[in-house]
C-alpha cells in the first residue's frame, strides 16, 4: 500500500496547480490511515481489502492530545479533511485500474462551519497600495508587486493562478485574463481599470528582470525565473501588514476582499461563482455571511433600527 501512496504522491507532484501543501497533507492522511489498519491486521494489505467499514471505523478513532496528555475527539474540519484525502487516493485507485470501486466515495463527510478569514477593506488594500507602505521596494519590484495584488484583488485569482500566468493571458486591449484554475480548468476574466493600468506599468520595466529562464511569465522574480508562491506570499504578506492587518494578511485574503466586496455592490452569486472559478456554488455561497454582517451596519442607520435615548427601540 505504501509503494502505492507513494506513487500517488509522485503523480500528483506532477499535475499542475496541486500546492507541496496539499500533497504533504495527502501524504500525511493516507500514510496515518495505512498504518492503522496495517496494525489491526498485523501486515500488509492488500488496497481491495480495504472498506468503507474500515474507512468509517478510522475516523472514529481520530483523536487529539491536549497539554495534560488527555484525549479527545478531534474537530469535524480535521475528520473531513482526511476523509477528502482518502477519497482522493481512493479514485486514483480506481482510475489507475487498481480497485473497482472506492470504499471513501457513499461516507457523507462531517458537516463544517465555513469561515472566512477577516477581509481586508476596500481602505486596507488602497493602503496596501499605497507609496506609505512600498518604502523598502525599488521602483521595479514596486511595480511588480503592485500589479500582482491588483491581479489578486482586481480579478479574485488564486495566487496559484496569479503567478502561473503567461504574458499571451493578458489581453489588455479587450480587458480580459486567461486564467488556468484548480484541475487545468480555464476560465476568462475581466480585468478592471486600476489593474489594467497596473500590468501596463509592469510589462514596461519587466524586461530588467527578464533571463534566458523567464519563458512566457508574467509575473519575475530578481532573479528573472517565474515567480513563485512563497515569494508572492511574502510580497502580500509585507504589504497587507504594512497596511494594518494583523490576521488575514495573505493572498488569499484578496481573493476574499473580491468576492465580499462585489456581493456588497450588487453583484449575484452565479456570476461570482463563474469569476471566482467555483466548480460549486455552496463554495461561493459562504460570502453570503459576511455580507450579512455589511447589511446589518447598513441597517442600523434606518431609523426604525436606532434605539432611542431611554434605552427602547423604535416601534
Amino acid at each position: 500500500m505504501n509503494e502505492l501512496l507513494d506513487k500517488w504522491l509522485s503523480h500528483l507532484s506532477a499535475v499542475e496547480n496541486v500546492s507541496p501543501h496539499t500533497i504533504r497533507a495527502y501524504g500525511s492522511d493516507v500514510r496515518k490511515f495505512i498504518d492503522h489498519i496495517e496494525r489491526q491486521s498485523g501486515g500488509d494489505v492488500r488496497p481491495d481489502f480495504i472498506t468503507m467499514r474500515h474507512v468509517r471505523r478510522y475516523l472514529g478513532t481520530l483523536v487529539k492530545t491536549d497539554n495534560f496528555n488527555r484525549t479527545q475527539p478531534v474537530a469535524r474540519k480535521t475528520k473531513a479533511r482526511t476523509l477528502s484525502s482518502l477519497r482522493t487516493f481512493f479514485r486514483w485507485l480506481v482510475e489507475e485500474g487498481v480497485l473497482a470501486d472506492s470504499p471513501a466515495e457513499s461516507i457523507d463527510s462531517p458537516r463544517v462551519d465555513k469561515k472566512l478569514p477577516d477581509v481586508p477593506t476596500v481602505a486596507d488594500i488602497g493602503t496596501a497600495l499605497s507609496d506609505s507602505v512600498s518604502a523598502g521596494e525599488n521602483e521595479t519590484e514596486r511595480t511588480r508587486n503592485d500589479a500582482l495584488l491588483e491581479v489578486l484583488y482586481g480579478s479574485g485569482l488564486r495566487v496559484s493562478e496569479a503567478v502561473g500566468l503567461n504574458l499571451r493571458a493578458v489581453d489588455l486591449k479587450q480587458g480580459w485574463l486567461r486564467v488556468t484554475g484548480k484541475g487545468s480548468k480555464q476560465r476568462t476574466v475581466p480585468i478592471g481599470v486600476k489593474e489594467r493600468d497596473a500590468l501596463k506599468k509592469w510589462l514596461v520595466v519587466r524586461d530588467e528582470y527578464r533571463t534566458d529562464q523567464s519563458g512566457q511569465a508574467l509575473f519575475l522574480g530578481k532573479r528573472g525565473k517565474r515567480l513563485n508562491q512563497r515569494e508572492a506570499y511574502t510580497i502580500v504578506n509585507r504589504r497587507l501588514a504594512a497596511a494594518g492587518l494583523s490576521r488575514g494578511a495573505h493572498p488569499h485574503a484578496l481573493r476574499h476582499a473580491f468576492a465580499t466586496h462585489m456581493l456588497e455592490n450588487g453583484a449575484d452569486l452565479m456570476s461570482i461563482k463563474e469569476l471566482l472559478g467555483h466548480s460549486s456554488l455552496s463554495t461561493t455561497q459562504v460570502y453570503t455571511r459576511v455580507t450579512r454582517d455589511h447589511l446589518k451596519q447598513v441597517y442600523a442607520r434606518h431609523p426604525r433600527a436606532a434605539a432611542s435615548e431611554d434605552g427602547t427601540r423604535h416601534r
